[in-house]
């Protein structure tokens, strides 16, 4: 005898209750059956009157704490002395359950053999045993619960999702081809949210999956209900090329649009994945095609930057005026997002630089805006105008100064832009630059102003406050340019105190 054994038995001998529990509410029972110790186990049972079925805290039984920890003698021997094979936890999972969940293939046979165990079992959500086994994709229980068990080959669970389909979007490929070869399964039932099996396991780049199900006549071209989106569209979007392949080897609708008019090829294009996108094309996609807003996949491609993308577009010929419903370009949608080197691809392969929006913005002016100096150093280097207006009469220096984007202010200035000008609301650059309350802009504008002797006191900025003030800002300046010294807004500042003015810019 073992001294675990000798120590129990002296244990016993002195009076230990068996049925004391420790604070996950365990006794004895349930800890001998969890390790497996069956002569220790046959002890505490012949040494008292503990009810072999006693749950713990979780409501688990010996039975089902040996069939969780594998234990397949005990599992044996908890059924001799007349464990009770369907005893739930308390929430509602059995024996059979925990051996299917676990993969315990040899368990679950033991415990269907006693003839109790309740195979057609779902839990509150309506989960089957077969639903379990095709989850975690232990094909040969899922064989046996379908040949020996005899259970419903084609339940549907939780979401409305039945095996195939968990079996499908989880990849178990043996599992899939067991449940298809019964005939009995209905191989497009979708989900509550309308994904077949086939758009599940494609979104998730399941190809093996895929091409099993597509040799067994899925239908290749199903189009979820919400979203307009087939197959082949989910596995382009998140760039999945080998089931791609797979689809457009079976024949699918290559130009298939969703509910916003979006082709394969847009969503690959949209969201970068080059190799994709290539296929697509290769296979005759049509890369002229526009979606709702009037994009097509190179001004998709050009707005994120995907300048692989962009590159196998150009290479196919598509157009690159094509505008979209706001009249914007490949060249002004990278401009937009200051995606430099797609600026710089465009222009290189002969992108219109003065190429306008419906609001009469161009690729320089939209730079401007959003502060992407690269972007604009890129186009005035392409000849870009630097005096054009907007729909609004607005320059593109007077964009980057209501922006408050000082280094692009500054590279306009330096390439010679005009700060006189008006807008339609009657704003200059200078004035813009005030509002925004920007000291670094205002000085900047104010400097190149004096520099071009541009009478700033007939500005908007200036209309109607005080000459004096305007006169010592004058000198302030002066001073700048011969010390070659910033302006400080400090008043305090040295060799400029007699001249600082009384505002903060």
């Amino acid at each position: 005898m073992s001294k675990e054994y000798s120590m129990v038995r002296l244990l016993l001998e002195r009076g230990a209750d068996i049925a004391e529990k420790d604070q996950r509410g365990f006794n004895s029972l349930h800890i001998a059956a969890s390790f497996g110790n069956e002569t220790i186990f046959k002890l505490l049972l012949e040494n008292s009157n503990v009810n072999i079925d006693s749950k713990n805290s979780a409501g688990e039984t010996p039975l089902i704490q040996a069939t969780r920890c594998n234990e397949k003698d005990m599992v044996k021997l908890l059924l001799q002395e007349g464990a009770n094979v369907e005893a739930k936890t308390n929430r509602g999972g059995t024996s059979m359950l925990f051996a299917v969940a676990n993969g315990y293939e040899e368990i679950v046979g033991i415990l269907f053999e006693t003839g109790k165990a309740d195979v057609t079992l779902k839990t509150s959500y309506g989960t089957t045993l077969l639903h379990l086994a095709a989850k975690v994709g232990y094909d040969g229980i899922v064989k046996y619960l379908l040949q020996t068990c005899k259970v419903n080959i084609d339940p549907i669970g939780h979401a409305g999702k039945t095996p195939l389909w968990i079996a499908s979007i989880r990849g178990h490929n043996a599992v899939v081809q067991s449940l298809l070869q019964t005939g009995m399964v209905d191989i497009n039932a979708t989900d509550d949210e309308g994904f077949s099996p086939l758009a599940a396991a494609s979104d998730f780049g399941r190809e093996a999956v895929v091409r099993s199900l597509l040799r067994n006549k899925a239908d290749v071209n199903y189009r979820q209900e919400s979203s307009g989106l087939t197959p082949l569209a989910f596995a382009a979007r998140k760039g999945h090329t080998a089931v791609v392949r797979a689809l457009l080897d079976s024949n699918c609708n290559i130009n298939c649009i969703d509910k916003h008019g979006r082709t394969p090829v847009m969503l690959a294009a949209n969201d970068g994945h080059s190799s994709c996108v290539n296929l697509l094309l290769e296979n005759g996609a049509d890369y002229e095609a526009k979606n709702e807003d009037g994009d097509t996949a190179l001004t998709l491609a050009s707005f994120c930057g995907h300048n692989a993308v962009i590159q196998l577009c150009l290479e196919k010929n598509a157009r690159l005026e094509v505008k979209d419903a706001n009249g914007w370009t490949a060249l002004l949608k990278a401009a937009r997002n200051g995606h430099t080197d797609s600026v710089k691809l465009l222009l290189a392969k002969g992108a219109d630089v003065e190429s306008k929006g419906n609001d009469g913005r161009t690729a320089l002016s939209i730079a401007a805006r959003y502060g992407y100096k690269d972007s604009v150093k890129i186009l005035l280097a392409k000849g870009a105008e630097l005096e054009i207006k907007d729909s609004w009469d607005m320059t593109p220096l007077m964009l980057a100064a209501r922006g408050g984007h000082e280094a692009v202010v500054r590279i306009l200035l330096e390439k010679g832009a005009e700060i006189g000008p008006k807008d339609a609301f009657g704003e200059t650059a200078l004035s813009r630059a005030k509002k925004a309350r920007n000291e670094a802009i205002v000085q900047a504008t104010f400097r190149s102003a004096w520099m071009k002797n541009v009478n700033i006191y007939t500005q908007p900025a200036y209309e109607g406050q005080d000459y004096r003030y305007h006169q010592r800002l004058s000198w302030l300046l002066s001073w700048s340019l011969s010390t070659k010294k910033s302006i400080s807004a400090d008043p305090s500042a040295e060799g400029q105190k007699s001249f600082a003015p009384r505002a903060n810019f």
